[in-house]
């Protein structure tokens, strides 16, 4: 009997463990911008990270600087996680002027924090002739956790 609950409770950790250390699901990203740059000093940002490598994103600043919604990619990378996300900046009708890329580098600083950095680069809409600040912005994350309703 004590064998099978000493089992339990490994199973319990493992996947507690297993758990832990994954970036699936979405985040609430807290970017501090370069003194400097031109922009807010800070902004928040929504990301979702899918099962095989997808990414997309939101910017608290988006509509404010015209841009469209951001996709991309992440993977692993060591010890930590890079995600690169492309967007359109898009002049005041809405047609794309060029293609903003950031690329973000993350670790994890608790089982529901991340922190990290990311560069950003605006582009032509090829992704070429490429501008970015000379210094990079700090991230930090966290986990936006699924909840039910409360109940009366």
């Amino acid at each position: 009997m004590a064998f099978a609950f000493l089992a339990i409770v490994a199973a319990t950790a493992t996947a507690a463990n297993a758990q832990q250390n994954k970036i699936e699901g979405g985040w609430l990203f807290n970017v501090t911008v370069p003194p400097g740059t031109p922009g807010p000093a800070s902004f928040l940002a929504l990301d979702s990270f899918a099962t095989g490598g997808g990414w997309s994103g939101h910017a608290s600043t988006d509509s404010a600087t015209n841009w469209s919604p951001a996709y991309g990619t992440w993977k692993w990378d060591n010890t930590r996680i890079v995600i690169t996300q492309y967007q359109f900046s898009q002049d005041s009708t809405g047609v794309p002027t060029g293609l903003v890329i950031i690329h973000k580098q993350v670790h994890f600083a608790g089982p529901d924090t991340l922190a990290g950095s990311s560069s950003v680069s605006f582009c032509d809409l090829n992704g070429q002739n490429c501008f970015s600040p000379p210094a990079n912005a700090l991230v930090v994350a966290t986990r936006i956790k699924a909840s039910g309703p409360a109940t009366p």
